[in-house]
């Protein structure tokens, strides 16, 4: 159930949403952020800073929570959300 207002989707307008996850979704969306991390790393240039790694992480920590926020709460599809662009 959502009840907090999400600006990153544009096909909920106007509607107030509010984020109720179980422990398992939680779980699930912790998961799909270490994942993500893994995959970028994986595929990252050598030599990355500690500022910009840190910038990386909070980005895409904050593309699932934006994504969680929407509905969406499958893992790959959050991994896929995340990494998109980077």
């Amino acid at each position: 159930m959502q009840t907090e207002h999400c600006s990153a989707c544009p096909s909920i307008e106007k509607r107030n949403y509010q984020l109720a996850l179980d422990p398992q979704q939680v779980n699930s969306i912790g998961v799909a952020f270490e994942e993500a991390w893994l995959r970028f790393t994986a595929a990252a240039p050598a030599g990355m800073d500690l500022f910009a790694e840190a910038s990386i992480r909070q980005l895409i920590a904050v593309r699932i929570i934006r994504a969680t926020r929407c509905g969406e709460l499958d893992r790959d599809a959050l991994i896929t959300l995340a990494l998109h662009g980077l």
